[in-house]
């Protein structure tokens, strides 16, 4: 859903908006996918994640990319309220 106060906070929702600003159809496919797709089988050296609590369904989807680079750096934003938005906490 678009956040029209505040861009930054725009964010997954179900299909009809969920979130209030409402919002347009988007293709989504998982980091492993989209890197395979285009060609990058190699080790991954960073990854930034800024989701706005979405995090948890990022890093699952980039669970094979994560597993051949063993050394990335992975940064987030962890923010309790936006992980709730997705039925997650964060412990």
């Amino acid at each position: 859903a678009f956040a029209a106060g505040n861009p930054g906070e725009t964010h997954v929702a179900a299909a009809g908006g969920g979130g209030g600003g409402g919002g347009e159809r988007t293709p989504m496919a998982t980091l492993d996918a989209a890197l395979a797709a285009r060609g990058v089988e190699g080790a991954v050296d960073a990854l930034k994640v800024d989701v706005e609590g979405f995090e948890l369904p990022v890093l699952r989807g980039a669970a094979a990319t994560i597993a051949r680079s063993p050394r990335i750096a992975v940064q987030t934003e962890l923010v309790a309220r936006h992980a709730g938005r997705y039925g997650h906490a964060l412990a």
